[in-house]
């Protein structure tokens, strides 16, 4: 009787040279262990092998060179393979690729909008770990070294926000303002979490902003662009009895008497003083990459200026009497 067990190989063989894909026993193809993608939308899959059951696999799966139990680590394809499995296929087209590294992996699934954040900052973790710069990682991804840093640090964030990572609702950006905020109002942003609100950007950052401002000794300052210029009359409210105090204009008569107005001058020093004390701290964060977008720089130089105009414009007031 004549051997013919290798003529599947030749066959296989000659595929590969014309650039044709390898029918791959699905039995001898596995799942690479280490890749980035961990969550296979079950409902998705489902939908896909009804497809490839009626279609056929239209698109190959990448697989790396056999190893030496005889099996197919796939590059990737997973999703094609496990709903292959699903709707009773016996093999799968593929094509060997063994320069295909765990970098290849990431930079598809990328550019298919398919990992999580999570995801994301767990293979940046892993690379970290591994000894790699963060700046070689984001080079390797074609990313910014701002990318790295937002997605790693959703891996140390609190539950909540690990939470949201691990879906694909929320951009990166997003949780990890979250993230950063989280150091500073842990149980508000809970809290925020919890209440089920709007989780966009604008709304995040507006949010605790206003709640920053709220913890700012005395209360808000109204009319910015007379803060800014200097001029005209600015309400600081909470300081003194009638619920503000005004710059004086140049020739607008006193009132009250001086008791009185000392005790306004320093009830509004005071609050000026922690007003400006919180535009030092907004500075600060103004230079996160991600932060900044909505707290410029130039914008609060400009407000503490305007601010240390008018705290000099009392302090004059007051020396006058």
């Amino acid at each position: 009787m004549l051997n013919l067990t290798g003529l599947d190989d030749l066959r296989n063989e000659s595929s590969e040279e014309k650039g044709e894909p390898l029918q791959l026993p699905l039995d001898k193809v596995i799942e690479d262990p280490d890749q980035p993608r961990k969550r296979f939308d079950e409902a998705a899959l489902e939908a896909l092998a009804e497809s490839i059951k009626v279609r056929g696999v239209k698109s190959p799966i990448s697989v790396k060179p056999a190893n030496a139990d005889g099996f197919y680590v796939i590059n990737h394809g997973a999703r094609r393979y496990r709903a292959s499995l699903l709707c009773g296929k016996l093999s799968i087209p593929g094509f060997i690729d063994a320069t295909h590294d765990s970098y290849d992996q990431m930079i598809e699934n990328i550019h298919r909008d398919s990992l999580t954040p999570m995801e994301i900052g767990l293979f940046i973790r892993q690379r970290v770990t591994a000894g790699e710069r963060k700046g070689d990682i984001a080079a390797n991804l074609g990313q910014k070294n701002s990318y790295i840093s937002e997605h790693l640090a959703l891996v140390d964030a609190p539950a909540s926000i690990q939470a949201l990572a691990r879906e694909a609702k929320v951009g990166a950006k997003t949780l990890y303002v979250l993230a950063k905020l989280s150091t500073e109002f842990p149980e508000e942003v809970d809290a925020y979490l919890s209440d089920g609100l709007d989780l966009s950007r604008a709304a995040v950052t507006d949010h605790f902003n206003q709640l920053r401002a709220s913890r700012t000794p005395g209360a808000s300052v109204s009319g910015a662009s007379e803060v800014e210029s200097g001029q005209g009359v600015v309400g600081v409210s909470g300081a003194g009895k009638g619920g503000g105090v005004a710059k004086r204009v140049p020739g607008q008569p006193r009132a009250g008497d001086s008791s009185t107005k000392s005790s306004a001058y320093a009830k509004a020093s005071e609050t000026l003083r922690g007003i400006m004390s919180s535009f030092d701290k907004l500075k600060v964060l103004s230079q996160d990459e991600v932060l900044s977008a909505h707290l410029k720089t130039a914008d609060i130089d400009k407000l503490s200026r305007g601010l240390e105009k008018v705290w000099a414009g009392l302090r004059l007031g007051q020396d006058e009497e």
